[in-house]
């Protein structure tokens, strides 16, 4: 079961990684009203760039899928201005990922 945390111009969506998952791993959604191929390849671009430069997911004890979908108005940010909002929600997506990993260890514990 995924957890929701939502900033001004981009929803993130945690799961719980599998069982054999030890890193972060990054899913992008970019739907056409955001804009032309151009458009979304250059959010998608951003987006990377502030999953790689985001110290949580190299350093964190727990490991997730992250999905970032675009809102409206995500592709007037510049880098910096993406980077801060990353920044932002950042202690929300790692309470969201132990959330999500001690919801999936529970339910693991139901089905054995």
């Amino acid at each position: 079961m995924g957890r929701r945390v939502s900033s001004a111009h981009f929803l993130f969506l945690v799961y719980a990684a599998g069982p054999d998952g030890d890193t972060w791993r990054l899913g992008l959604v970019m739907t056409r009203k955001i804009g032309n191929a151009v458009v979304r390849n250059r959010i998608k671009r951003v987006c990377r760039e502030c999953f790689r430069h985001e110290s949580l997911f190299s350093n964190s004890q727990v490991a997730a899928d992250l999905i970032v979908i675009a809102k409206a108005g995500a592709e007037n940010l510049s880098f910096a201005e993406a980077k801060a909002e990353w920044e932002g929600v950042t202690s929300a997506i790692a309470a969201r990922a132990n959330d999500a990993l001690r919801y999936a260890r529970q339910r693991a514990q139901q089905g054995a």
